[in-house]
């Protein structure tokens, strides 16, 4: 097993309501049939966007993430909330907990420009931690004319040395966020949702396109389980690659091993 999946969510279904509160949520049950999915699928490790901030005061919980976390094939980022007062303790409570990076999402969370000092406090906070972030940069929704993700994903990558990922690739935006990670060599292309959602569409020729101009070095593979399962994640980037014709070096960067020599903790498969 080579694949390592940057995107996977702790629910179930295909429910974007489910994903800010998962007290509920059976993680022992969980985590084993992950890691079953996993197994089934070759990927050998999986980072898990965690919504639900309220988390870090549910002590059980947070026991049970260690869990999954101690198996080595699981890793977990937390969306915060940047409007709360104490929200700096909050990010060094989720450095303690384990967490390897923080999450931001710039219309589930209304993130204005008004906004953006807020969350480049945290995002340095969570670097002085030791952690990475990622922005999710998928273009659409209601809200797509108001909350804009790649200004805010280049203010982030200013402000930081370490890295950061573009979830999704930019969208339909994808030029974009590739001439983003012309000027901020900390910036990284990660195809969650995105590669599998525009297939069929020019945009996918703009991906190729991306990939090939920026380096298959600076992408990883994210599938956005279960929105897009993982299986059909693989399916889909498989189809891609022999689609634009991407040589078997390029492939493995992409599914794992441009992660790993990003990561330390993921280079041990």
């Amino acid at each position: 097993m080579h694949v390592i999946d940057m995107f996977v969510h702790p629910v179930a279904e295909a429910s974007e309501t489910d994903l800010f509160d998962v007290s509920r949520l059976d993680w022992p049950a969980w985590t084993a049939a992950t890691l079953a999915a996993m197994d089934r699928d070759g990927v050998a490790a999986s980072g898990v966007c965690l919504m639900d901030e309220g988390i870090l005061d549910r002590p059980d919980q947070l026991r049970q993430l260690a869990a999954a976390a101690q198996t080595g094939r699981l890793w977990f980022t937390l969306l915060p909330d940047f409007r709360r007062a104490d929200a700096a303790a909050r990010v060094d409570q989720a450095a303690q907990a384990g967490f390897r990076g923080l999450t931001f999402h710039s219309y589930l969370q209304r993130i204005t420009p008004a906004d953006q000092p807020a969350v480049i406090d945290l995002a340095r906070r969570a670097e002085a931690n030791g952690l990475y972030t990622g922005l999710c940069t998928a273009y659409g929704s209601k809200q797509m004319f108001s909350y804009q993700s790649l200004p805010l994903a280049a203010a982030v990558a200013e402000a930081l040395s370490g890295p950061v990922l573009l979830h999704h690739n930019g969208g339909a935006r994808v030029i974009d966020a590739l001439l983003m990670c012309e000027m901020w060599p900390n910036l990284h292309l990660e195809t969650s949702f995105s590669l599998s959602y525009w297939q069929g569409s020019s945009v996918d020729l703009d991906l190729a396109f991306a990939i090939r101009k920026l380096g298959a070095r600076r992408v990883f593979f994210g599938s956005d389980a279960p929105f897009v399962p993982t299986a059909t994640a693989l399916r889909d980037h498989e189809a891609f690659f022999d689609r634009h014709g991407f040589a078997e070096g390029d492939r493995r960067l992409i599914l794992g091993d441009a992660a790993r020599a990003v990561f330390p903790f993921l280079s041990h498969p």
